[in-house]
């Protein structure tokens, strides 16, 4: 009995020394996320048109993998595993072994990892699994890979692909991404970028546990506005690109993502593609009062996640946008006058944060950098400019003639003495119209700072209305 008790007693000490090295490489910390809206500019001195370290650009690509590396760690431990099971095949893909111009998975993989170690990781790893090795998703081999990561970059391309690549057809975890999920659990950091960040939400609304929270797929703004009814994806029709009757509606699929960001939706790739319409109007016909998108080339950081302390900040060359629709209505202020025809909604808050801004999920408080002052009082115009014509930046006006357009009137509206202005999109038949205004009653406010000779607006609390122009 004695010589089962020592051999008990060994067996045990074995175990947690095992469990005790197999985490001591993770950083001590609370879990971390990073979300980036896509965009990231090159780091890798590999095409002729590398930006180099003097674009600002690169300093802000730069900043975004340093923080990541930092959540990982450390540059001394961190260990990152890149995943592009989200990219295209090699066999798909025309520029394939073109550093400058390839975009599949496993290219994709490789300047990942060249590029957080240039900037400072331990190691990154490509993780194996993709549609072509999708097998491996259940592999004790890359299980054990995953299980020496302190952090996992999930890259660009189509989110389905990730579903399909790490989710069982009944939507529960593969091998691997429970190995990633209790990693996590433990300390290492998550990051994603365009659909990498895309497939991050879902599981249950923080807000409302009743209520999921969907992974957007695709869609145009104006025809989020426009059609009554959005296009729900199931899990087979993830993969079918002619599930919806016309590519440019909005797609979404409702059993969401992989669920480690619980605070409301995702989108990306935002101002750039003027995606608010279609953000809002999937926000609202899902019951869901918080949407967070960052735009190219910036992160979301979101620390001290599932606790009462998370916290989000902003990293990157430009903004995340924020919707609080928790006081939005159909019914209000020109809503009340719209065509009852067409979808409509007022009332909804839109912030816009950019560098070293704050913002506390739980409370909705805004914390603006304090090289920022407020342009209350200090406006330089005394009038809003004209009413933008392409408010929703069409792709449909010479490929987005105009991105960026809803920002660009923002920050000019609280740079200026009006209270309120308004843009029309550019397709008619009909026309939509968005409304913009500052209410004291909300404390909508502009700031304004400069930072490393590089200028920064950012705003909260300013309140959009979509609704259809009735003279269209």
């Amino acid at each position: 009995m004695k010589k089962l008790r020592k051999f008990l007693l060994l067996s045990l000490l074995v175990l947690m020394f095992q469990g005790f090295s197999l985490f001591t490489s993770l950083p001590a910390s609370a879990k971390s996320l990073v979300l980036i809206g896509g965009g990231l500019k090159p780091v890798l001195q590999s095409c002729n048109n590398d930006p180099g370290k003097s674009d600002p650009s690169f300093v802000h690509t730069q900043a975004i993998y340093q923080k990541m590396i930092e959540l990982a760690g450390g540059s001394s431990k961190a260990k990152i595993g890149v995943i592009t099971a989200a990219s295209d095949s090699p066999s798909n893909d025309k520029y394939a072994n073109d550093p400058c111009k390839a975009s599949n998975y496993k290219d994709n993989g490789i300047y990942y990892v060249k590029a957080f170690k240039k900037l400072g990781a331990a190691d990154a790893q490509v993780i194996p699994i993709d549609l072509d090795h999708i097998s491996n998703k259940n592999s004790p081999e890359v299980v054990k890979q995953v299980n020496s990561m302190t952090g996992f970059f999930f890259g660009g391309g189509d989110q389905s692909r990730l579903i399909e690549s790490f989710l069982n057809k009944d939507n529960t975890d593969s091998t691997v991404l429970t190995a990633i999920r209790r990693n996590y659990d433990s300390g290492a950091a998550i990051f994603g970028t365009s659909a990498g960040t895309a497939v991050q939400a879902g599981g249950s609304y923080v807000r409302n546990n009743t209520v999921k929270l969907p992974m957007i797929t695709g869609g145009e703004s104006y025809e989020a506005l426009l059609d009554k009814k959005l296009c729900k994806q199931n899990r087979e029709a993830l993969s079918n690109k002619n599930y919806c009757p016309n590519q440019d509606d909005l797609s979404y699929y409702p059993e969401g993502g992989f669920g480690f960001f619980k605070y409301g939706i995702l989108d990306t790739h935002f101002a750039e593609r003027g995606r608010q319409g279609r953000f809002v109007r999937l926000a609202w016909n899902n019951s869901i009062n918080d949407a967070y998108a960052p735009d190219e080339n910036t992160a979301l950081v979101v620390t001290d996640v599932d606790t009462p302390n998370v916290k989000m900040s902003v990293v990157g060359e430009r903004g995340v946008n924020i919707f609080d629709l928790s006081n939005a209505s159909p019914k209000s202020g020109a809503c009340s006058r719209a065509d009852i025809n067409y979808w409509r909604v007022c009332g909804v808050k839109y912030t816009y944060l950019t560098e070293a801004d704050q913002y506390t999920p739980l409370t909705k408080t805004v914390y603006i950098a304090m090289w920022k002052s407020p342009l209350t009082g200090l406006e330089h115009y005394d009038k809003a400019k004209s009413p933008s014509q392409d408010i929703l930046s069409s792709p449909d006006n010479h490929k987005r003639e105009n991105p960026r357009e809803l920002i660009e009137v923002a920050e000019d509206l609280f740079d200026s003495r009006s209270t309120s202005t308004y843009g029309e999109t550019y397709e008619h038949n009909p026309i939509f119209r968005l409304t913009l205004a500052k209410e004291k009653s909300f404390e909508s406010t502009g700031y304004y700072g400069i930072q490393d000779e590089e200028k920064f607006y950012s705003f909260k609390n300013l309140l959009l209305g979509f609704y259809v122009n009735q003279s269209s």
